[in-house]
């Protein structure tokens, strides 16, 4: 098989030829990063091993190594197949064992978590409590996170907001950066800029003792043609990855949203702990990172998307016992228990068969 059949294969993506270098090259989606048109494909590039060549112009490796290499490198780092399979998949012929050089490249090392200042601790829960107050009062919001899975019961237990940008500007909730443990800034004219906090749902990751260590607040003017992100994270937050419920249940499942993590956390709590990556490109922090290990059981719930595919990828080339299990419609878990999925009849089906 060449690398594109390979490719595609793997992705269930269709590459665009965008040029000859090469003996031809084609662009596609990353299976690493999820970059659109970044991923580089030369499928008739001679190289000392096998034919093909891929590169991604923008991501590295988790290893921090650039992300490229020849059909056997796409077969083995990408695709999980041992040398052997490699070597026939990309029909080359595997040298003798005399003849390899073996290398070991430097090994993942996950970023560790360090917490935000007592201080901004102290901020953020006032503000998480305050937009918790306003959220309440707010029938249709209310109404649109229980049509995903996140009924009054659930956003009370996670705390879930509502900030509305006009009442934090009119100073309902006091927002200066000196108040959050973060350093000032100043505009052109001079003055010292608030802490912007944009209108929408807010996601806050509360520890045990009810503290809380980050806030996202989901944007409610984002569009997929927004040049700005869906979730903006408030400045100081605790870097990492979001883990939601008892990380003692035996099941790891790994979502992109915070919010879809609330919604299986709420249905399935009993069973199952869920990690919140917020981004597709993340990688697991030291913590996600040990429990991924331990766990036999992680399920890759990921968006039906390509990026949801690249996620996947990512973590399945860490730990190789991930299964992915995309949900069965609609685009992630909240678009699927809108259209009418039972969320825990469908975890407990996929982890009892």
């Amino acid at each position: 098989m060449t690398l594109l059949d390979l490719y595609s294969q793997h992705t269930g993506c269709e590459p665009k030829k965008v040029a000859t270098t090469g003996a031809g090259e084609w662009h596609g989606v990353c299976p690493a990063c999820g970059g659109k048109d970044r991923f580089r494909i030369q499928p008739n590039n001679k190289g000392k091993r096998c034919i093909g060549f891929f590169a991604c112009r923008q991501c590295k490796q988790l290893d921090g190594r650039d992300f490229c290499g020849d059909t056997i490198s796409f077969c083995i780092d990408v695709m999980g197949m041992t040398p052997d399979q490699a070597y026939e998949a990309a029909n080359a012929k595997r040298p003798e064992e005399s003849f390899i050089k073996y290398s070991k490249g430097p090994s993942f090392v996950p970023t560790a978590i360090t917490s935000p200042t007592d201080k901004w601790k102290a901020k953020a829960t006032s503000f998480v409590n305050w937009a918790h107050e306003q959220i309440m009062k707010k029938p249709k919001a209310l109404s649109a996170l229980e049509m995903r899975g996140l009924p009054i019961e659930a956003v009370q237990k996670y705390k879930i907001g509502w900030c509305d940008n006009e009442r934090v500007e009119r100073g309902y909730f006091e927002c200066k950066r000196i108040d959050w443990d973060l350093p000032e800034e100043v505009n052109d004219n001079g003055e010292i800029k608030p802490l912007y906090l944009p209108r929408g749902i807010v996601v806050p990751c509360l520890e045990k003792d009810g503290n809380v260590v980050r806030v996202k607040i989901r944007r409610t003017d984002w569009t997929p043609e927004s040049e700005f992100p869906k979730y903006k994270a408030i400045p100081g937050s605790q870097n990492g990855l979001s883990i939601v419920g008892n990380t003692n249940n035996p099941v790891m499942i790994v979502v992109e949203s915070e919010l879809d993590a609330y919604a299986i956390d709420f249905s399935c709590g009993d069973f199952s702990f869920v990690i919140g990556v917020g981004s597709n490109s993340k990688n697991p922090d030291n913590v996600t990172h040990y429990l991924a290990k331990k766990k036999k059981t992680l399920l890759i719930c990921r968006d039906n998307d390509d990026a949801g595919k690249s996620m996947f990828y990512k973590w399945r080339k860490l730990y190789m016992h991930a299964c992915d299990y995309p949900t069965p419609f609609g685009k992630d878990i909240g678009e699927a228990i809108q259209e009418g999925l039972n969320i825990r009849k469908w975890l407990l089906d996929i982890i009892n068969n």
